[in-house]
């Protein structure tokens, strides 16, 4: 299965050749392709992709934050290894340029729930009962996801255990470019600590409502556009966005 470090290590090779493409689709389950359905295998797993003269380039290079549809994503799980564990429910919501667009929210039928997992969320195993199949829900999540920024608090977590699923579900990999609201919070906005409870409590930002997958969606999503809105200059395009989010130096490294 693919490692988030692999991932990124692709991505940050664009621009690249078509034919380059191709090794790393089979890497990611595609099977040795053509060029052009290699393409379409990896848009499909959710690599946002342009073409020009032979070379492929990230949008997320040259779109700006209006032009981009962020989906701001949360999940509960009922263990925190996805190779014995699942998702238990999934929500997100989709933002572009100040607006909310769109949700999506699916509890997953489960027979196992920690008491301490139900006691955080007040999931009940009768929630999950009638819940959908996870395959189901990880398949109508991705198509709500498409090729979206993937964003979330703490998001190597979210992305990577919903990435394992779909791969042990016979899904193929998530493989959109991401974005810690986290890290950006860190380096905008002031608190006394950065979970989403606090910021949320401190900022004022949206329902007090935590450990649920829509709510806490949500206020990611408030979390970010706090961030956003603290930042002096607005980056260029969404990779130099990230690029600030994970920088280590502020000062030295970023003009935002």
């Amino acid at each position: 299965m693919l490692s988030i470090k692999d991932i990124d290590t692709f991505l940050n090779t664009f621009p690249i050749q078509k034919d380059e493409i191709v090794p790393f689709a089979a890497k990611a389950g595609g099977g040795w392709l053509d060029p052009d359905t290699a393409v379409e295998f990896c848009k499909g797993c959710g690599i946002s992709l342009s073409e020009t003269d032979g070379y492929l380039h990230l949008k997320t290079s040259t779109n700006s934050i209006e032009d981009t549809v962020f989906c701001f994503v949360d999940i509960e799980t009922n263990g925190s290894n996805p190779k014995n564990s699942q998702t238990i429910e999934i929500g997100a919501v989709k933002y572009k340029n100040g607006v909310f667009t769109e949700s999506f929210e699916r509890l997953i039928k489960s027979d196992h729930l920690p008491a301490n997992i139900s006691e955080i969320t007040g999931i009940t195993m009768a929630d999950l009962k009638n819940g959908e199949k996870e395959k189901d829900a990880l398949a109508a999540f991705r198509e709500f996801l498409q090729d979206g920024l993937f964003c979330a608090h703490s998001v190597d977590f979210d992305f990577s255990f919903l990435s394992h699923r779909m791969e042990y579900n016979g899904l193929f990999p998530l493989l959109n470019r991401r974005l810690c609201t986290l890290d950006l919070a860190k380096k905008t906005l002031k608190a006394s600590k950065y979970g989403l409870k606090t910021l949320k409590h401190e900022l004022s930002l949206g329902e007090d409502i935590h450990h649920r997958a829509l709510p806490d969606a949500k206020s990611s999503a408030l979390v970010f556009e706090a961030a956003i809105q603290a930042m002096k200059q607005k980056p260029n395009s969404i990779e130099e966005l990230i690029a600030f989010s994970k920088s280590k130096n502020i000062e030295a490294e970023s003009p935002f």
